[in-house]
């Protein structure tokens, strides 16, 4: 799945083509902006923080607790 066009940094004709294919393609921008919106919810949700935050605490605290 593929979630976004990449372009080489500082080159802005591949970046007004990439626009432009975006702005002719309603499909790839569908399929862009659905799969670019699962990545995220996925990547950056409550549930997803909460078990990252938790696991860093407990890294923590098992290093606090072996000095």
């Amino acid at each position: 799945d593929r979630s976004a066009l990449l372009v080489p940094a500082g080159e802005p004709e591949p970046m007004a083509a990439a626009i432009g294919r975006l702005l002719r393609d309603r499909v790839l921008r569908r399929e862009l902006g659905s799969t670019g919106a699962a990545l995220v919810r996925a990547r950056y949700s409550g549930q997803r923080l909460a078990e990252r935050l938790t696991s860093l605490y407990r890294s923590l605290d098992a290093h606090r607790t072996a000095s």
